[in-house]
């Protein structure tokens, strides 16, 4: 056959169709184009090549499709950070808290197990805990060895059923920051060994075509030192830096006249550059200072009834719920057309613990958005909540605490 009979339409058609059916090449029948008459029974190699090719083509999308991956993220309490590496800054003696994230990707995981490690000699005071996550049961305790720098057995298994695919939070760590290097301190999530996911009964050890893993670490650096001066200070070396400019621009220097009257002029128009920079902070600080007498928000006790009067609402409660990892506030809507102001996307509550001072906010988990129920609008005796993360369980039952939601604010909440 010709090379032009082949390109011709009925031919190629004729083609196509022996190469989109292995059946028809394998057992040797005959097309022909332009009463050519090509036999394909001629050569049998070329026909289990294309078998082999094609068999080889089908189990390489089946293994794509079918492969299992996982992603363990390592990130800080109350972070919405998935599926990338973190930095974080912090400073020594600072508490921080992280967790563990297993992104599942669609497939439901029967257990795990892995572990940490991070810079020797820089964390100390660690504790570490598991997540409840039932069916799935702990496998002993977890062991930090803070002189090698690592954590070990971070695991649980289920014996009769699996954890259904999602994203979860496996496991948190809580620790003190005692030095920072100058390249920062690295949390790496490992697997070692005898460390894996397990699927349905068979592991993934995370480095087998079909199985990966993939570990995103944090890293803690701290902040860039910046040396400051002191008010004197800064008028002494603007003097200097005037008086010494003065000087170069002065007689018996070899400098003609304009050249000494244009630099004077423009070491002056320097001189109101820093005046005018301080005077305008002085003008925004008045100006906050009569914005809030100008627009004050209410800031009403807990127990107080405008509450329910002006605004709407009563408050249920204020639990500590999560093994203390949350502050489960909930309040009723007696009346929806008061409440409405505390309802919608633009409402972002937050909680200050008056025994600590800290500020805590409402978490974000990337698949689930703000962990409360009032982005949606107000109903009538409905009991509606607001979940604030406390890292390192801060928050305790006893403590007062105020709710922030901007239109209005709460206090002298007790946490129970």
């Amino acid at each position: 056959m010709k090379f032009r009979d082949f390109l011709a339409p009925s031919c190629f058609t004729a083609q196509l169709a022996r190469i989109m059916q292995p059946a028809t090449v394998l057992f040797g029948l005959r097309h022909g184009c332009r009463g050519t008459r090509v036999s394909t029974s001629r050569n049998t190699t070329i026909r289990l090549t294309l078998w082999l090719c094609l068999a080889s083509l089908a189990f390489g999308i089946f293994a794509v499709s079918s492969a299992e991956a996982f992603e363990i993220t390592t990130r800080e309490v109350g972070s919405s950070t998935l599926n990338e590496s973190e930095l974080v800054t912090k400073s020594p003696g600072d508490t921080v808290s992280i967790e563990f994230v297993v992104d599942t990707a669609g497939i439901e995981i029967w257990g795990f197990s892995f572990g940490l490690a991070f810079n020797p000699a820089s964390l100390s005071a660690f504790t570490v805990q598991n997540a409840n996550l039932p069916p799935l049961l702990p496998l002993g305790s977890s062991t930090v060895d803070a002189a090698a720098g690592t954590i070990s057995n971070i695991s649980q298994v289920g014996f009769f059923s699996g954890l259904a695919p999602g994203v979860y939070v496996v496991g948190t760590a809580d620790f003190t920051v005692d030095t920072i290097p100058p390249g920062g301190i690295d949390l790496i999530t490992t697997m070692g060994p005898s460390e894996s996911m397990i699927v349905a009964g068979e592991t993934c050890p995370g480095s087998l075509p079909g199985c990966t893993v993939t570990l995103y670490p944090m890293k803690i650096v701290s902040s860039p030192s910046v040396p400051t001066l002191s008010p004197l200070g800064v008028l002494l070396m603007i003097g200097l830096l005037f008086s010494t400019s003065f000087w170069a621009l002065g007689p018996g220097r070899n400098l003609s006249r304009s050249m000494v009257r244009n630099g004077r002029s423009a070491l002056m128009l320097l001189a109101l550059i820093p005046f005018s920079l301080a005077a305008a902070p002085s003008a925004s600080a008045a100006a906050d200072k009569t914005a809030p007498e100008a627009a004050t928000r209410p800031v009403l006790d807990a127990s107080s009834p405008k509450l329910t009067e002006e605004w709407g609402i009563e408050i249920v409660a204020m639990r500590l719920s999560g093994e203390n990892r949350f502050l489960d506030f909930r309040y009723r809507v007696v009346d929806v057309e008061k409440a409405g102001a505390l309802f919608g996307p633009k409402i972002r509550p937050f909680l200050v613990d008056r025994n600590t001072g800290h500020t805590l906010k409402v978490p974000v988990p990337p698949k689930l958005g703000p962990m409360k129920s009032s982005r949606s609008q107000p109903k009538k005796d409905r009991v509606f909540f607001v979940f604030f993360a406390n890292p390192g369980g801060t928050a305790e039952t006893g403590h007062k605490v105020d709710v922030d939601f901007g239109p209005l604010m709460i206090t002298g909440i007790a946490v129970q």
